[in-house]
């Protein structure tokens, strides 16, 4: 949802002041939701939780999905509390100020030791965030 939120924000934005201008009715819950949706702490919130879900949510879904698969690798239903230990090391240096959360290298290198313990799991992430990045560029420059 925060991906298509903070993608779609403009669009939301120019249709909720359409509709302001075009209707002679004062509508507050419409207004309000024009103000927020186009205030910066709202794109500012967007862009956070975009981050998350790339750099913490798709890498923890596919661990936790692919668990059952990664037995050869000592990999465990357990093993996801190691997961836990690197995100809480993480935030503690984000909280800390160690850490900036817009650091690209920082934040998709979270479970980079994860990625040298399982082949699977580097694949994966190479896949999505490497070469369907390049494939996705390919087509928006056809156009």
């Amino acid at each position: 949802c925060c991906c298509r939120c903070c993608w779609n924000g403009p669009y939301y934005c120019e249709c909720l002041f359409e509709r302001l201008c075009h209707d002679d009715a004062d509508n507050i819950l419409r207004m309000n939701m024009w103000t927020i949706f186009a205030s910066k702490e709202n794109v500012a919130m967007y862009r956070v939780m975009v981050i998350v879900h790339l750099a913490i949510t798709i890498p923890v879904r596919w661990l936790a999905a692919e668990t059952h698969n990664l037995g050869h690798h000592r990999w465990l239903p357990r093993s996801m509390g190691r997961v836990v230990d690197v995100l809480e090391a993480a935030c503690a240096k984000i909280v800390d100020g160690n850490v900036d959360i817009l650091d690209e290298k920082f934040m998709m290198n979270l479970f980079s030791v994860f990625r040298l313990e399982m082949v699977e799991f580097d694949e994966f992430l190479t896949f999505k965030f490497e070469k369907q990045k390049r494939k996705d560029a390919g087509k928006s420059s056809e156009k």
